[in-house]
């Protein structure tokens, strides 16, 4: 966990910044840490079809297909 807050920075909750921390823990490979983010930014953006879209990408892409199926009826 420790090494997952260094790599991310404090939630100031913009949602831009909040996806350049979850590709920045994608890309060293802390899917779950990832995949819990995207939830809550999803929670909190919850009329951004683009965003829950993307989500939804990112679940397939990790073999997460319950989740997905459980984001697209969110």
């Amino acid at each position: 966990m420790k090494l997952v807050n260094q790599l991310t920075t404090a939630d100031d909750g913009n949602p831009e910044t909040q996806l350049q921390q979850i590709d920045k823990l994608e890309k060293n490979a802390f899917i779950h840490a990832a995949s819990a983010r995207y939830s809550s930014l999803v929670k909190a953006n919850p009329g951004n079809k683009a965003l829950l879209k993307s989500y939804i990408l990112f679940l397939l892409k990790y073999g997460f297909d319950e989740e997905a199926k459980a984001a697209w009826k969110f």
